[in-house]
């Protein structure tokens, strides 16, 4: 198992409760959520985005891997990046909790409840546009970079839970 998958099997195995991710949204679009979750239950995704100003050599960076078991448990790492000429920092966090797909205007959104988190202040959730395009995902617009099946993670996390 690499360390990244182990870091975030760890967050998993310490989850607390379960969601249905059963979603909203009416009969049409209930089809389109399934088709969705289906995708990315048991998937290691990662995904970031990068802004910055070449004429002030300033850039700011953000990377995140996503894992999201079908049970409804997910992990996130976060990976912030700030460089100058001034000078640089990074910082990283972990959160794990559970997840539902609903649908929110014509799209879909991928909905985090954050139950531990080693951020100092976290936010009580975050979301996620998300967006099948092809055979890949985008999250808020970002491309993967990287995706991976987790299904032996889960199902160990969704075990270790069921003993809790």
């Amino acid at each position: 198992m690499k360390s990244g998958r182990t870091l975030l099997l760890v967050l998993l195995v310490f989850a607390i409760g379960c969601s249905d991710s059963s979603g909203g949204g009416g009969a049409a679009s209930q089809a389109s959520l399934d088709l969705i979750r289906e995708r990315l239950k048991d998937r290691l995704f990662e995904f970031g985005r990068s802004s910055g100003n070449s004429d002030r050599n300033a850039f700011v960076t953000g990377y995140n891997q996503l894992q999201l078991c079908g049970v409804g448990l997910f992990a996130l790492k976060e990976t912030r990046s700030f460089s100058s000429s001034v000078g640089s920092m990074t910082s990283e966090s972990m959160s794990y909790g559970t997840w539902t797909l609903r649908t929110i205007g014509a799209g879909a959104v991928v909905d985090l409840v954050i139950e531990r988190s080693t951020e100092k202040n976290p936010p009580a959730a975050k979301q996620f546009r998300v967006e099948i395009v092809g055979e890949g995902v985008r999250f808020d617009g970002n491309a993967t970079t990287s995706e991976g099946d987790v299904s032996a993670d889960c199902a160990e996390a969704a075990a270790q839970q069921e003993k809790r």
